[in-house]
């Protein structure tokens, strides 16, 4: 998300490195897609820079295309130069101009119409510039007008050498440009710009410092071009064409004091970098000949490739990859030049570079046989060149590869029509292996899940309070059975009345205390199961694993034959009596807490009523005693309300319809001690019938109906249910008690 920070960071990558194209790449990339309209020029620059070294990174003269029209957008709302801009019937006499021109202009009146505008509005840059590549001449007037502009008249400089390379190219026009005729048009271009350049750079225009290096440079003028290259660095930190201007002067510094001009290589690159790949293939001798190097031949397909000229370029790259270099690149550039050719042109080509650059594993070269294979019928050879086009690009994927979508359309296309087999056969295969891949996964997963998942019980506690009673019911017989009788003699191994062998058998018969800890843990996954909580293995429970592991390690030292270990027999009965049961004592304090206030009860009381009348039945309205104004039972709130609804139910059914007229119900609750100091909480509802009830009756009753649920619920959370006589006007109360 810090796209400043990358973009800084790649162009101090591409100013170390000129030459690394795909830095240019990712600056250009980045600065077009979030660096916004003011970074528009900035990422076209970048990306020209890439493409230059690249010209098969298609995709990134789509992305130029884009920033053409943003660029466009923007330039439309910058404010006019300096000078005095054109009168509006100058504007329009320029636009009816142009108009003509778009129609051919066959009666000449278009230049006309430049020539009466340019006199009314001599510094009328765009139409000077027209009128230059209608006369190829530039008035006086038009100069003077500009002189003192600086940014206006490089403006000027740039569309007369814009309009110049038109020419000497033959853009625009019905054939090709004769070369002579094109040294002499730019030659001549260049005499008239000369001064102008001079001029800009007097009225401190930074891209003229460059341009004139440049001028200085292919003339020879080695000391001067230094001069403004230097300049034009240390003006400003980030200028636009500093990579340019690094290397022109490394290849101008390294000629010597003698002079000359920098080599054909350099001056090219530098024009490409200045989107000027005509003056890049003049710098690098104008066409293509088997006679020279392989290297300037390569060259010049890159030149040709970068300017949309591709047959001209894999002419190049061809009389390169046949006189041959040490890394074939000439076979490379042209496997991915043949790779995007149309399939008629594709069809002429020799394609023996191609199986060259196949052979070293070029991707692109396989992509091309492939095709060539597919137009000829050739479906098997085909299907085996663009699977290895396909499996070259996963291993190692180019961005230069823009033709991997269609290679993967084509594979399908010639599998559907003449290699159907071979795909199931293919496709079975990779079934196989992904499905036997597949399983193990699975296996590997559940082995993971066995011994790494699980809750431990504090976590199942706090997900299922439900879980508690069985929990404490289980420590509780911990606690008491190995904690405090078995376990216990541990403290009484210094004392030399005690044997040996009385604390093996009080921790080892009838059976191993760590063992019964396991079975303990054991039982408790089953019943978190059946909650729906998977505990963890028990080598991996903080409570319980831990117990075992020190209780294990005792009954090993009381078993071996060597002589007794009373120290640390000592420490674990301490480690015992200490961590472990705190730890046990810190699970019974999770146990679920309801309270219960007049407000709680009130609605409890309402659902209930709410129920009965339901049913048809009277109701008689019961009265509220409370001991605290809150009182906090150590019960899951679900089962303290179903104890509380039986009761009241009870209460209310107890009265037969004679009594509820005068019938009495009240709900106490109250806090407690019992003879042994123990607090208790207890839930009641007394009423006034006569009926007989014990706690003997309870607990003869059938479970499931009635005080049966309140009898088995406050088992189930360590209470039990009382019956006590109440005086007048009740006759009874039945509760449910539970210790604090």
């Amino acid at each position: 998300g810090r796209v400043d920070e990358a973009a800084s960071d790649l162009e101090i990558a591409v100013n170390l490195a000129p030459s690394d194209a795909e830095a240019w790449r990712a600056l250009g990339r980045l600065l077009a897609v979030h660096g916004g309209a003011l970074e528009a020029e900035r990422a076209d620059e970048a990306l020209r820079h890439a493409l230059a070294l690249e010209p098969a990174w298609t995709d990134l003269r789509e992305l130029r295309l884009a920033l053409t029209h943003r660029r466009a957008g923007l330039a439309a709302t910058r404010p006019a130069s300096r000078g005095i801009g054109p009168t509006e019937h100058a504007r329009a006499l320029f636009q009816e101009a142009e108009e003509w021109s778009d129609v051919g202009d066959p009666a000449g009146l278009g230049r006309d119409l430049v020539e009466r505008a340019l006199a009314e509005s001599p510094g009328y840059v765009a139409a000077a510039i027209t009128g230059y590549s209608l006369t190829g001449t530039v008035s006086e007037a038009t100069v003077a007008a500009l002189w003192d502009d600086g940014d206006a008249l490089w403006a000027l400089v740039t569309g007369v050498r814009r309009v110049a390379g038109e020419r000497a190219t033959g853009s625009g026009t019905a054939g090709a440009a004769v070369p002579a005729l094109d040294e002499k048009r730019n030659g001549v271009a260049e005499a008239l710009v000369s001064p102008w350049i001079d001029r800009s750079v007097a009225l401190d225009v930074q891209e003229a410092r460059f341009a004139r290096a440049l001028s200085r440079a292919a003339t020879g003028e080695r000391g001067g071009a230094l001069d403004d290259l230097v300049a034009y660095v240390a003006r400003e930190p980030r200028p636009a064409h500093l990579a340019e201007a690094r290397a022109l002067r490394a290849g101008l510094a390294g000629q010597g004091e003698g002079g000359g001009r920098p080599s054909p290589e350099l001056l090219a690159q530098i024009r490409l970098f200045e989107d000027r790949p005509d003056a890049a293939l003049r710098a690098l001798g104008g066409a293509c000949a088997p006679a020279l190097p392989a290297d300037r031949l390569t060259e010049m397909g890159v030149v040709h490739e970068y300017a949309g000229r591709l047959g001209e370029a894999r002419v190049c790259y061809e009389q390169a990859a046949a006189r041959g270099s040490g890394d074939d690149a000439a076979s490379i550039r042209l496997s991915r030049l043949d790779a995007r050719l149309p399939d008629d042109a594709l069809a002429a080509a020799t394609l023996a570079p191609v199986a060259r650059a196949a052979a070293r594993g070029s991707a692109a070269a396989h992509w091309a046989l492939a095709r060539r294979a597919g137009d000829a019928g050739e479906i098997a050879s085909a299907l085996d060149h663009v699977d290895h086009a396909l499996e070259a690009t996963a291993a190692h994927a180019d961005v230069a590869d823009v033709w991997i979508p269609a290679a993967r359309a084509a594979r399908a296309r010639w599998a559907a029509t003449g290699q159907a087999q071979l795909h199931a056969a293919r496709e079975r295969r990779r079934r196989v292996v992904f499905g036997a891949a597949s399983a193990s996964a699975l296996a590997v997963l559940l082995l993971l899940r066995r011994r790494f998942g699980g809750a431990t019980l504090s976590s199942a506690l706090a997900r299922r309070p439900a879980l508690f009673p069985e929990v404490a019911r289980v420590l509780g017989e911990l606690r008491h059975d190995v904690l405090k009788h078995r376990a216990g003699v541990l403290g009484m191994a210094a004392d030399a009345t005690v044997s040996r062998d009385d604390l093996r058998r009080a921790l080892h018969e009838p059976r191993a205390t760590s063992v019964v800890v396991a079975d303990a843990h054991a039982g408790l996954a089953r019943a978190a199961r059946g909650q729906g909580v998977a505990l963890r293995a028990l080598a991996r429970e903080p409570a319980l694993g831990a117990l075992a592991d020190d209780l294990a390690r005792a009954e090993k030292i009381l078993a071996a034959p060597s002589s007794l270990d009373v120290a640390r027999l000592l420490a674990l009965d301490e480690r015992l009596r200490g961590v472990h049961a705190d730890r046990l004592e810190a699970l019974l304090r999770q146990g679920p807490r309801t309270r219960l206030d007049a407000h709680t009860l009130s609605d409890w009381i309402a659902a209930v009523e709410a129920t009965v009348r339901a049913d048809g039945a009277a109701w008689v309205a019961p009265a509220l005693a409370l001991g605290d104004l809150a009182v906090d039972f150590p019960v899951e709130r679900s089962a303290l309300h179903a104890i509380f609804a039986n009761l009241l139910r009870n209460a209310q059914a107890a009265l037969t319809p004679e009594e509820r007229e005068a019938g009495r119900v009240i709900v106490r609750v109250s806090r407690e001690r019992d003879v042994t100091g123990r607090q208790l909480v207890s839930l009641e509802v007394g009423d006034s019938a006569p009926k007989l009830l014990t706690v003997e009756l309870i607990e003869a009753r059938e479970s499931g109906r009635g005080l049966a649920i309140v009898r088995d619920l406050a088992r189930n959370w360590r209470g039990h249910v009382v019956v006590r006589a109440e005086p007048a006007p009740y006759t009874k109360v039945v509760g449910a008690c539970f210790p604090v």
